[in-house]
């Protein structure tokens, strides 16, 4: 982790107290709260001024893993026990900085914990033609959870981000709602139908190819979610990067349907 000179300003006022929002602590508390870090250092004659040193140890901690357990101490939520609120005001005011650092602080199972703000791998560009709130929501939450951590509840978003879109293209397609079946293959065979793009419709072998593909990730996503999903008892534990991987892969088939179903659209 590794933060501005902007940032280490702020929360050098937050770990002396000279913020104003934050406990004062004087020279021999400051040594204190260091050395619980690891430092060992001592206040005597000499000390520099307390803004200087606790610049000092954070530059000396930034980009290393002390420099979250700093925050994470600063910010434990055990500390804040009779005033929660101060301790999220505290927290909303360092992520206005951390935002630009590209990390977050987060308070779950009451801990503190910091996430990467990761750039997303893959975009969904037709959103502008999305009027269903629900899928909107499936691609937000399913980016969230993988950045919080919860990689269950992100391979249960991927899936009901593919499930609604299906269902959303069915409904302009044919005016008609789709039957909840909670059978992903067969929703998405009755909508590959109708936008042609059934496997056996062409000649050319690596269409093919890649359009059994998408028969397979549709299958891939619906085995992952009922063995790594929240959806039911959870057999499997997942990993990021099997969360990833479903996300990913709903975003990436979701995005093609629309592109298939809007150029169809502009050719009738």
């Amino acid at each position: 982790m590794r933060i501005s000179s902007k940032t280490i300003d702020f929360l050098k006022d937050l770990v002396t107290g000279d913020s104003n929002i934050t406990e004062y602590k004087s020279g021999p508390r400051l040594v204190e709260f260091f050395n619980s870090l690891g430092f060992n250092d001592s206040y005597g004659q000499g000390f520099p001024s307390r803004w200087a040193y606790a610049k000092q140890k954070i530059e000396e901690v930034n980009s290393s893993k002390k420099l979250e357990d700093l925050i994470k101490s600063l910010l434990n939520p055990i500390n804040f026990i009779d005033n929660e609120e101060k301790l999220f005001a505290i927290i909303e005011s360092l992520n206005k900085y951390l935002d630009f650092d590209g990390y977050k602080v987060l308070i779950k199972d009451k801990k503190c914990k910091i996430v990467t703000l990761n750039s997303k791998e893959i975009e969904i560009e037709n959103t502008k033609h999305l009027d269903d709130d629900f899928i909107l929501e499936q691609i937000k939450k399913s980016e969230e959870k993988i950045t919080l951590g919860d990689f269950d509840g992100a391979i249960t978003n991927a899936r009901s981000l593919l499930e609604s879109v299906i269902g959303h293209i069915h409904k302009h397609l044919t005016g008609e709602e789709l039957e909840k079946t909670g059978d992903l293959k067969k929703d998405y065979k009755n909508v590959r139908n109708s936008l042609n793009l059934t496997p056996d419709k062409y000649a050319d072998e690596n269409i093919k190819q890649i359009l059994n593909g998408f028969i397979s990730i549709v299958d891939g996503i619906d085995r992952i979610s009922n063995q790594m999903g929240d959806r039911h008892r959870r057999r499997v534990k997942p990993e990021k990067h099997h969360a990833k991987l479903a996300v990913n892969s709903a975003k990436t088939l979701s995005d093609f349907l629309y592109d298939t179903w809007l150029y169809q659209k502009s050719k009738k």
